[in-house]
């Protein structure tokens, strides 16, 4: 047999937290002490409180140093790969696009070839040019240092921020970005 839980045991974390009425609290208080399921509810309320109030002893420089990598790496991590789930929904819109794709091809075969006037006075966009050189735009307050040597390009960022534009780079270059934290 199932022991019956009281129906008033979700006003308990309510009365804890001061989201009642003076009357709805004044009837709680009656009620907590006298109600198994309520006083169990209180009492498991009070551990929890204990505990996130309980202080933590600070992290030592090398747990904190972890703890970041440990993040920069879940960060960087690829999202899981999720098998395709076709729905009914999905299955009618991949008909629905094909047979859109099959109707405008035929419509297009019957019309014959088109002809485009309105098209003459478009310019494709210009082209830009790629970078030959890496350009820092850097922030007010940034401080950092460059430095190039055999194929290895440094910038270290110690303070602000950079706006980097880099040039393509050649077989065994590297360009690296260096911050307190993290290296890109």
């Amino acid at each position: 047999m199932k022991t019956p839980v009281c129906p008033r045991v979700m006003l308990v974390e309510a009365l804890r937290d001061g989201r009642l009425g003076p009357q709805e609290s004044a009837s709680m208080e009656r009620h907590v002490p006298t109600c198994a399921a309520c006083s169990a509810a209180a009492r498991e309320l009070d551990v929890i409180g204990d505990a996130v109030r309980a202080p933590q002893p600070p992290a030592t420089p090398l747990e904190h140093q972890r703890a970041r990598l440990a993040l920069l790496r879940r960060a960087t991590e690829p999202a899981p790969a999720r098998a395709p789930s076709w729905t009914p929904r999905a299955v009618l819109v991949a008909a629905a696009m094909a047979l859109a794709a099959v109707l405008g091809w035929t419509g297009a075969r019957m019309m014959g070839p088109a002809t485009a006037p309105i098209a003459l006075h478009m310019r494709p966009p210009p082209r830009l040019a790629p970078a030959r050189e890496t350009t820092l735009r850097p922030s007010d307050d940034a401080r950092f240092e460059r430095t190039r040597t055999a194929g290895l390009e440094v910038v270290t960022l110690s303070n602000g921020t950079l706006d980097l534009t880099v040039r393509p780079l050649g077989p065994g270059e590297r360009f690296v970005v260096r911050t307190v934290d993290a290296e890109v």
